[in-house]
């Protein structure tokens, strides 16, 4: 069922459902990327439509060991700057 069927059918769906990374095992790899897999992986995060739901998610979670909103998250955790995140390729 795709995400707008189950909004029309009135379902109830968790942000994460919509994320472009959603089954990409890179995410959650047990191991920081390397640099050209985290451009990858960024250029991902910066044209997913819940960049800031997952930026949201992994800050009051303080989720590490996972390549989240764009960046790896590290044992000492860290985000990015809002402001600096273009909300859409166009942007960049």
């Amino acid at each position: 069922m795709s995400e707008i069927d189950k909004l029309i059918a009135g379902d109830s769906f968790h942000w994460s459902e919509l994320a472009s990374c959603q089954g990409d095992a890179r995410f959650t790899q047990k191991h920081p990327p390397d640099v050209q897999e985290a451009k990858q992986l960024s250029e991902i995060c910066k044209k997913c439509d819940v960049f800031f739901a997952c930026l949201d998610f992994h800050e009051e979670l303080a989720a590490v060991a996972v390549f989240a909103h764009g960046e790896w998250r590290y044992e000492n955790g860290g985000a990015p700057d809002r402001d600096s995140v273009p909300a859409s390729t166009d942007e960049c």
